[in-house]
């Protein structure tokens, strides 16, 4: 066989490696560089010409024989790849770890360019399910070992660079996040470029919340929201994570109603496949309007549900958050004792569960503390706590957190006598929410900082002040304070027990809110686990409802929960 048709041969073979002419051809290919390594000169220059592309011809030969050895079937890995995804985005994340690892050990022996191409995939995933655990450093790793790598397709790039820039935000390293490339916006055509774009669209909106943009976070997580509904279904998660900026947004707003309804029909859908900034602004978005309305029984079952939900996806924040929320619930009806045991608990969950190097939960046990020692006359060391507070927040480009940390931190100095800090504190703060089209940053604010607006106003007022185009503002503020201290605003019950349910199934709704088990209100109800649970059955056929959570809020809606004995 001469030189030419053995190097045509290798070119075309392909087969098992117990195919009888391809071990000729791998014989062939044997002695020839026994020859060469022997320093048969002679030979060696009669084929130099053809050395390099020999040299080619046996990568791919070796290629094709390890793809053959290992079994590696590449549309299976693809098929494996995409079930991978779904799996992390039903939050079935050990299964899709699993699943990976195999896919990784699949491509250990594969094609070098096709095992590159793959293991992008692979990382890609693993930076979302790090994503989905709070892990942003993990995040980060993972999809900046994607960026790096110059063979991958356009979606896992996009999806790597998402990653990238949600991390860079959660970890306030804004020159990162400013360089991180980004495509310009197009048609977009799949789920994936749609995954993708969503988050950067809703980290953009959640970037201009933070630095009280809140027509422009808004404008964004609407773009965000049109985006998901037109290639998601209505009970997919995607679609609720700008839902729940847009919710935000217009609570701060002081449009309570609107802020409800966007995310009231999504909340099933948080709690079963939601991502942990989702959950965390709806929940507090919703104990936060009940509170307003008057429903505190509805808001601590909200508070309750957003723990549980923290502790069964290990989200720390989302835990955080909801025990400094009921804190502050406690506080505002003035029982210090449950608050202080209430902030002890967050206390131990910081300390024994929570990462050391998160600040958001570190900062929520600071801020719950802060509140305690301010509700318990200790008004000189809450001042120091809220200025530490809000002095970070700066720092962190947060604006809208040192917003509302000035507003605790103003009403501090001014129990502790500080007034002119504390006037102008609040003067600074006022402009601040003016210009943002803020509200409830100060409506939901303690009865102490009803002097601080009354005096700003009477500022406002005299002849020559900078602050007389906020008269309309701020005396707005201090009606809506009145109007809340009164209690008109307060929503009662709309629909009387005896035309939708009795006293006896407002009793147990109200315990089901508490999160009491069947058996356990059936003891305390002295009655039988069954009866409790048909009184269930009836109540959901009332309020046309299918889960206990659905039933709760509906409940509270319509002012159906009871207090007394069972809430105290």
């Amino acid at each position: 066989m001469t030189e030419h048709s053995t190097s045509t041969c290798i070119k075309g073979t392909a087969g098992c490696v117990t195919d009888t002419p391809l071990r000729t051809e791998i014989d062939i290919l044997n002695s020839t560089f026994c020859l060469w390594s022997k320093g048969d000169s002679s030979y060696s220059s009669r084929h130099a010409s053809w050395d390099l592309e020999r040299h080619i011809d046996e990568e791919l030969l070796l290629d094709k024989l390890q793809c053959n050895l290992t079994g590696a079937d590449f549309t299976q890995i693809r098929r494996d790849v995409r079930r991978a995804r779904r799996l992390l985005l039903n939050w079935q994340l050990s299964e899709a770890f699993e699943l990976v690892h195999r896919i990784e050990c699949a491509l250990g022996d594969s094609p070098s360019s096709v095992a590159r191409r793959m293991r992008a995939e692979t990382n890609v995933l693993r930076a979302m399910g790090a994503t989905l655990q709070d892990d942003s450093l993990r995040a980060l790793h993972f999809a900046l070992m994607v960026l790096r790598n110059n063979e991958i397709s356009p979606g896992a790039r996009s999806a790597a660079s998402a990653v990238c820039r949600f991390a860079h935000w959660r970890l306030r390293d804004f020159d990162s996040f400013h360089s991180v490339p980004r495509n310009r916006p197009t048609v977009i055509l799949s789920k994936r470029h749609a995954m993708a774009a969503v988050i950067n669209l809703c980290v953009d909106a959640a970037l201009e919340l933070e630095q009280l943009r809140l027509s422009a976070a808004k404008r964004l997580a609407l773009d965000a929201l049109e985006v998901a509904q037109t290639v998601c279904k209505s009970n997919d998660w995607l679609p609720a994570l700008p839902a729940s900026i847009v919710a935000q947004v217009l609570y701060e707003q002081g449009s309570l109603d609107e802020a409800e309804a966007c995310i009231r029909g999504r909340l099933r859908v948080i709690n079963t496949s939601g991502v942990l900034e989702c959950a965390s602004r709806a929940y507090q978005v919703l104990a936060r309007i009940a509170i307003h309305r008057g429903q505190d029984v509805f808001a601590a079952s909200i508070l309750k549900e957003a723990e549980e939900l923290g502790e069964r996806r290990g989200w720390a924040r989302l835990t955080a958050m909801s025990m400094c929320e009921t804190v502050d619930l406690l506080l505002r009806h003035g029982r210090i004792k449950d608050a202080q045991l209430s902030a002890a608990r967050l206390d131990r969950f910081v300390t024994s569960r929570a990462s050391g190097t998160d600040s958001d939960v570190q900062s929520y046990r600071r801020i719950a503390y802060a509140q305690l020692v301010h509700m318990s006359g200790e008004s000189g060391d809450a001042v120091e706590s809220f200025r530490q507070l809000h002095q970070e927040a700066v720092r962190n480009h947060d604006l809208y957190s040192a917003l509302r940390l000035a507003v605790q931190l103003a009403a501090s100095l001014d129990l502790v006598g500080e007034s002119d800090e504390a006037d102008g504190l609040i003067l600074r703060a006022l402009r601040r929410g003016c210009f943002a089209g803020l509200y409830q940053v100060f409506v939901d604010a303690g009865r102490e900082i009803d002097s601080l607006l009354a005096r700003a106003y009477d500022h406002a007022l005299l002849p020559g002040t900078a602050l007389r185009q906020f008269v309309p503002y701020i005396g707005s503020l201090v009606a809506l304070r009145q109007t809340k201290s009164s209690g008109r605003r307060v929503a009662r019950a709309t629909v009387p027990p005896s035309e939708g349910l009795s006293v006896r199934q407002c009793d147990i709704l109200t315990m089901v809110g508490r999160g009491l088990s069947n058996k356990r209100i059936a003891q305390v109800l002295t009655i039988a686990p069954e009866t409790v649970k048909s009184h269930v059955k009836r109540i959901f056929i009332k309020l046309e409802v299918n889960t206990r959570a659905e039933a709760v809020s509906q409940a509270g809606t319509q002012g159906l929960l009871r207090g007394g004995k069972y809430w105290t």
